[in-house]
């Protein structure tokens, strides 16, 4: 059934071959429907802290605090079915907990970092229109003026129930998720996603990695994001996974959880894979569960030295996937069973681990800057279609119409496909705004990272710059201390990756380079490091 509440060009993207009702497709048409059929008393979610479990939920008494916390945000809050709630509660098991209650009433859930509810809290409060924000205990001192603020804790739910809920049942078109985007590419914009582009996400997912009731689920990434929040909650809420809830990722702890819990699948993100190849105790294979079938990598791009350095040492394959908060986690992944052959192809010997193939409910087209579709191996703009695509830029009908043409949704994201082994895969290639046009000639400052990592330099990042001379310069940032030894070396590793019109001008040394939480350089941060050179002939 197509919603007739939406903009037409949004409502074309939110098709699937040709159509726009996938209700046939989904377990429960809503929130309330599947909380409330989670009754058993199967383990759902272990929590952690660093290498401590701090409580085991059933899925009865999970769907029992969800209902309970429903009344008392009714009851105290006045609360109602459309109002928005910011949850600033991280990876605590009270998060979960707080998304499910609002969801099962038809509220929305506005999740935002526990870390950035200073300056950018009030921005969101003030742009979201939301009621209340729901924190951990003796966090209320950061809460946004004007919104009633509620202090939560797992411990305080437990054994809490409430037969029934408040309010009447939410439809699947219900907005459910409110979240930011991390605004590496320019102002961030509030990206609204409804129920049912959760559930159908959970569907795709579950058939994606062939997932079975009590199959364990290992999470580290941050909750207040589309990857840990979809993939990892409502996934394993749907198919009847156990959720291992880890506070934060510790990596001193981490394959001794993944072995208690008997992880089959672990959901990372190049950061924190890179954080396990470099540990420096004596541990490889001997230390992976008989029950992990791979390693999830999203959120970044994975180079193919991290997979290789990965998998020589803990012999655990890595499934990379794609996705975006405007298209609800992934629109594209690695299958979970993919042959050796293509696995291989795709991600072994290709130039650049591939991201995927499209995955149920996404159509993907890599298009030039007309949107007429590209053959093979030529890079386009990635385009999306399909049940997972937001409903929109939440109050900015520009946006709106920039992301939306011709029925798909532009990603911004430079991509190509190739035909492996018989599949079709897509492969990234950076933003568009990853792009600089010096004296005219194109070049890709991701190929720029991707060439020095290549030579063994991982933390540097090309940036693009105004420069009077050539429009627009490339400049290397570099993390650590200056030294003429390392200018040397670097400047070595240049000439052996790329050809002289390619290389960075300029080489900037520094102390840290800005990232988001679940690991994106923010290449837009550093642009102020290279002004001393605006009007320098460089090149």
């Amino acid at each position: 059934m197509r919603d007739d509440t939406l903009d037409p060009a949004i409502a074309a993207a939110r098709t699937y071959k040709g159509e726009a009702d996938y209700g046939a497709h989904l377990t429960h048409d809503n929130f309330r429907d599947l909380i409330d059929a989670r009754n058993g008393g199967a383990l759902f979610c272990a929590h952690y802290s660093g290498a401590r479990k701090i409580r085991d939920w059933s899925f009865a008494a999970f769907s029992n605090a969800a209902r309970s916390l429903a009344h008392r945000l009714s009851d105290e809050f006045n609360v109602q079915p459309g109002d928005r709630v910011m949850v600033a509660l991280g990876n605590r098991d009270a998060a979960i907990i707080a998304y499910a209650a609002l969801w099962g009433m038809g509220a929305t859930a506005v999740l935002i970092n526990p870390a950035e509810l200073g300056d950018f809290g009030a921005f969101v409060s003030e742009t979201s229109g939301a009621r209340g924000v729901i924190l951990a205990p003796n966090q209320s001192e950061h809460a946004p003026d004007g919104l009633f603020t509620l202090e939560l804790d797992g411990k305080e739910l437990v054994d809490t129930a409430a037969p029934d809920w408040p309010h009447a049942a939410p439809a699947r078109e219900t907005p459910a998720v409110l979240i930011y985007t991390s605004g590496t590419t320019g102002r961030c914009k509030g990206v609204v996603l409804d129920q049912g582009n959760l559930l159908i996400n959970a569907e795709a997912t579950r058939r994606l990695h062939q997932l079975e009731p009590g199959a364990a689920h290992m999470c580290v990434l941050p909750m207040f994001h589309v990857n840990a929040m979809d993939f990892s909650f409502v996934t394993s809420l749907y198919a009847e996974c156990k959720l291992v809830l880890n506070r934060s990722f510790y990596p001193s702890a981490f394959w001794d959880i993944a072995r208690a819990e008997n992880a089959e699948i672990v959901s990372m993100a190049p950061a924190a894979i890179r954080r396990l190849t470099e540990d420096k105790r004596e541990i490889g294979k001997d230390a992976v569960p008989d029950s992990l079938r791979y390693v999830t990598s999203a959120s970044a791009p994975l180079s193919r030295e991290l997979l290789k350095v990965f998998m020589d040492r803990f012999g655990v394959p890595i499934h990379q996937a794609y996705g975006l908060s405007e298209t609800v986690n992934f629109s594209l992944a690695i299958p979970g069973d993919i042959p050796d052959a293509a696995y291989r192809a795709a991600l072994l010997d290709a130039e650049r681990p591939s991201a995927g193939q499209a995955v149920f409910g996404n159509e993907i087209m890599v298009t030039d800057d007309a949107g007429a579709p590209l053959p093979e191996g030529e890079i386009g703009e990635v385009r999306i279609r399909g049940w997972n695509v937001m409903r929109g830029y939440d109050r900015a009908p520009e946006a709106n119409a920039d992301a939306f043409a011709d029925g798909w949704f532009r990603t911004g994201d430079r991509g190509y496909w190739r035909d492996l082994e018989g599949r079709r895969f897509y492969f990234l290639a950076g933003r568009l705004k990853e792009i600089v046009k010096r004296h005219g000639q194109t070049i890709s400052l991701l190929d720029i990272d991707e060439a020095l990592g290549r030579e063994g330099w991982r933390d540097v990042v090309a940036v693009g710059f105004p420069n009077t001379h050539a429009e627009e310069e490339i400049g290397l940032f570099v993390l650590g201390e200056e030294s003429e030894a390392a200018r040397q070396s670097l400047t070595t590793a240049l000439e052996n990756a790329l050809p002289s019109k390619r290389r960075p001008s300029v080489i900037v040394f520094g102390d840290a380079i800005p990232q988001t939480s679940t690991g994106k350089i923010q290449r837009r941060a550093l642009i102020p490091k290279f002004e001393a050179y605006a009007e320098s002939r460089l090149s």
